[in-house]
């Protein structure tokens, strides 16, 4: 089946990369990775530094500035690379094929659906250029995809993400799930060091008794807290580890310092949880506990596909700003 699909994909055009896209340019999880997908993550993160205000003005490419910026580039083009690969490995350690034939047909399945909207090959190849791609490179992340959801489902079939009513309760009510309250100053609205200052000033009126909850209602700027008496339940794995950190390490009706990160600034008070309330949002609790949990076992598989990485010889003597699909 998946070969049929294959043929047929290959037979309405173009669908094989030239020799240099599929030269490897590293090697994540024992998975030689290609160019194309390389090139693909580095035009990404161009294109991101670029929707942010990044400008390239004449000789900045070969200034030191430009230099630095491109290594930066290609550091971040390996962290994506370890993301996609290092789901591979993941699946591969519990007992998946992520190129297996199982696999390979949900993906050509999928690719068929995807490139069916495109009115000629020429009209796809175009797009997908525009996105910094090729066919070879979309079927890659289709079946980052597939494998992403297969080894989801597999964690929940073999017992690593309970799905028991019971066994989840148990894990609401204990110190793995916490009820936290979130005071944020959001870098959408402010510079960090305004949203500094805010959290600095912030913390001295709640220490000098003001009320946490109506000092959230008057100034917070989370969506998420505004009214909300209840605060929001929280396991590991679902916000950045270094709020993750601060808010279980406080006991209850204690807040912390002010948490900062890229985003914003925060104080967390943490708070009781309430058996009612674990209740009335059991099923939101679990869809929380299932992300913490795949999102937890997703990051440990990263940092071995990161410790796994060999570069090819010259990797970071490639040009992103010269890099182009064609």
């Amino acid at each position: 089946m998946a070969a049929l699909l294959a043929s047929a994909l290959s037979s309405c055009g173009k669908d094989k990369s030239t020799k240099e896209e599929s030269e490897t340019a590293l090697t994540v999880c024992g998975y030689d990775v290609p160019y194309e997908m390389l090139r693909y993550t580095a035009l990404n993160a161009l294109r991101d530094k670029k929707a942010a205000g990044l400008s390239i003005p004449e000789g900045f490419i070969e200034s030191d500035e430009g230099k630095k910026l491109n290594r930066e580039l290609l550091d971040e083009a390996l962290a994506a690379l370890c993301i996609t690969y290092g789901i591979f490995g993941m699946a591969k350690d519990r007992g998946i094929d992520p190129f297996g034939e199982a696999i390979g047909e949900l993906v050509e399945a999928k690719l068929m659906e995807k490139t069916a909207a495109y009115a000629s090959d020429e009209e796809r190849n175009a797009a997908l250029a525009e996105a910094g791609m090729n066919l070879s490179v979309l079927r890659t992340l289709v079946r980052y995809e597939a494998v992403y959801n297969e080894v989801f489902d597999d964690m929940k079939q073999k017992g690593d993400i309970a799905t028991d009513k019971a066994e989840l309760e148990g894990i609401f009510k204990s110190d793995d799930f916490i009820a936290v309250k979130v005071l944020c100053f959001s870098t959408e609205r402010h510079t960090i060091e305004e949203c500094r200052s805010l959290a600095d000033t912030a913390a001295a009126e709640l220490e000098g008794g003001a009320d946490f909850d109506e000092y959230v209602d008057a100034h917070g700027e989370m969506l998420d807290m505004f009214k909300n008496r209840d605060g929001l339940y929280v396991c590991r794995g679902v916000w950045r580890e270094e709020i993750e950190n601060a808010a279980f390490a406080l006991a209850v009706g204690e807040m912390s310092e002010p948490v900062e990160s890229p985003d914003g600034v925060r104080l967390l008070l943490r708070c009781e949880k309430s058996d009612d309330y674990i209740a009335e949002h059991f099923d939101s609790l679990a869809d929380t506990y299932e992300e913490g949990v795949f999102r937890r076992a997703v990051e440990a598989a990263v940092d071995t596909a990161t410790a796994s990485v060999e570069l090819t010889e010259g990797f970071y003597d490639r040009n992103v700003f010269e890099m182009k699909v064609g």
